[in-house]
């Protein structure tokens, strides 16, 4: 096995000591309020828009497939508005949703343990037998057919889109993807997983039959809803942009460290020449591209998202004792892979300076994002943009980096921004949810909780703590939930009494959770899962 290639840090990145100040959701505005407060309107036909990622598409456990738990159907929930449209992933019943839901395969295999008593001989029968059942679904069944929607979605989000793709990945494109090459005519288990999945899946949210196929793409489907509104007034209440997280986030998925170069706002040089890490420079590029496309959409707020800190997730662990002092470990690996089984010299893993360097270049990112917003509401005339940090949130959360870390953590953790408190329903759990990878015994679960079963997405209770941030920044702005106030401690109980039993993790946890780190161990080296969630596909 040859040892790791390690690309050299970018000489111009700006490598922080400190993770930056969160921000709250009450500081939304960044301390610029509007001179003019927006002008009391009738209520936009369009509520909630998102233009985002797998964050908001509301992917989970390698899969999706629940999007009405996502935190934009959660949030248009509370503020009453029936009429908000996500594109729905149901799949054959014994594993919905794509790629490959983790957890419904677990569930299945529970089923069926009974019929085989030996472990891995279950598990690989059970395996092959769904793994045919999604691929004919989702290639040749009902997945492959076009969905009924008229008009666009509400949340646009797609899984593993990157901050340039919301507007240069056309419904055209993607269905040009999924029907050319190779991988698409091929049946059982030749390609173990569905074929151009994140197209199949981009198409589907992105169908709509007011737009041609080579004019949809997130951007001007959002512009279509923004038009909506009567003569000059904008179509949209609020338009919330979370796009980046895929700038980074395949660094920790592969291990390893590709920084962006020529090519990286090309959708198949980028691809073909495999980034996946943005400089700061090239990130810039592409949001100044995007922010006049977001202007000119008729939305009265629009909420900008920071991008999270990726090394923070679960999927890649630290190994070993982290340095005193330090809020990173010295190397990390993927979290099947056991502190005993793990080489430094050829094991997949990346650094400490690597992580380090990843999460300054999304601080970097976020930088420039908090600039937008502040320009907006600094220009004449003046714009509501906010921000919802959910970098802040995340780091608030982070459990091994700071929660059990005392000595690393950052001088604002003394500053009344210290550890997000937890709502009382998600307190009272034992143990208490955190972000470590979920793990359990006979009696139950004993960690984590917040995270999802591919170590990268929330749970649904996670989605449920971002989606209650979000309506905090967007009653700020004056938007109306259904005649409550969401700061309300009745609210928070009503609230997360319809989230909690919906999430079956935590309401209804899989009885081998012990066993479900082999199970995706043997999912990433037989057929490589984790890193097809990021994969771009070839043009």
């Amino acid at each position: 096995m040859d040892a790791p290639h390690r690309e050299p840090i970018p000489p111009d990145l700006e490598i922080r000591t400190e993770a930056p100040d969160p921000i709250d959701s009450d500081d939304s505005d960044l301390g610029r309020p509007l001179s003019t407060p927006p002008a009391k309107t009738p209520v936009p036909p369009n509520r909630l828009v998102v233009l985002g990622d797998s964050l908001s598409q509301g992917f989970k456990s390698g899969a999706i497939h629940e999007t009405n738990l996502a935190w934009p159907a959660l949030v248009a929930g509370q503020m009453g508005w029936a009429a908000f449209r996500c594109p729905d992933f149901p799949g054959p019943a014994i594993c919905p949703g794509q790629p490959l839901n983790i957890e419904a395969l677990i569930r299945a295999m529970e089923a069926r343990a009974s019929r085989l008593p030996l472990s891995f001989g279950r598990e690989m029968v059970t395996l092959t037998e769904v793994l045919v059942q999604i691929k004919e679904y989702w290639e040749h069944g009902p997945g492959s057919e076009n969905p009924s929607n008229s008009e666009p979605n509400h949340n646009l989000a797609t899984w593993g889109w990157d901050l340039g793709d919301a507007s240069k990945k056309s419904l055209a494109w993607c269905q040009t993807q999924v029907d050319s090459g190779w991988l698409g005519g091929l049946r059982g288990l030749k390609s173990p997983i569905v074929a151009h999945s994140q197209e199949r899946s981009a198409a589907r949210t992105l169908w709509n039959d007011k737009l041609k196929p080579e004019d949809t793409n997130q951007v001007s489907a959002a512009k279509w809803l923004g038009d909506q509104g009567e003569g000059d007034q904008p179509g949209i209440e609020t338009l919330v942009v979370e796009l980046g997280a895929n700038n980074a986030l395949g660094s920790i998925i592969s291990l390893e460290v590709h920084w962006s170069g020529d090519g990286f706002d090309d959708i198949g040089e980028k691809a073909r020449r495999g980034y996946n890490v943005w400089q700061p420079k090239h990130f810039k590029q592409e949001l100044d591209e995007l922010v006049p496309l977001i202007a000119e959409i008729k939305a009265k707020h629009v909420v900008w998202c920071t991008v999270p800190h990726v090394t923070i997730a679960p999927l890649a662990r630290g190994i070993g004792d982290k340095p005193s002092y330090s809020r990173y470990f010295s190397r990390y690996t993927h979290y099947w892979i056991p502190d005993s089984e793990f080489d430094a010299t050829f094991s997949p893993c990346l650094t400490g300076q690597e992580a380090r360097a990843i999460d300054s270049a999304i601080d970097a990112y976020n930088d420039q994002i908090k600039a937008v917003v502040i320009a907006a509401r600094s220009d004449r005339p003046q714009r509501d943009w906010l921000l919802f940090d959910m970098c802040g949130l995340l780091d608030r959360l982070a459990y091994r980096r700071y929660l059990a870390s005392p000595d690393s953590r950052p001088t604002w953790w003394t500053k009344g921004l210290g550890p997000y408190e937890l709502p009382e329903p998600l307190r009272m759990l034992t143990p208490r949810p955190d972000t470590r990878y979920l793990d359990g015994d006979q009696w139950g679960r004993t960690q984590g909780g917040l995270i999802a079963l591919d170590g990268v997405h929330p749970t649904t209770i996670g989605y449920g703590v971002a989606a209650y941030e979000v309506m905090r920044v967007m009653q700020k702005a004056g938007v109306d939930f259904d005649g409550k106030d969401v700061n309300d401690p009745t609210f928070v109980e009503s609230y997360w009494r319809s989230v909690l039993p919906a999430d079956t993790l935590i309401d209804r946890e899989p009885l081998s959770l012990a066993e479900d780190v082999e199970l995706v161990k043997i999912l990433n080296e037989q057929f490589d899962l984790i890193r097809h969630l990021v994969r771009q596909a070839p043009v």
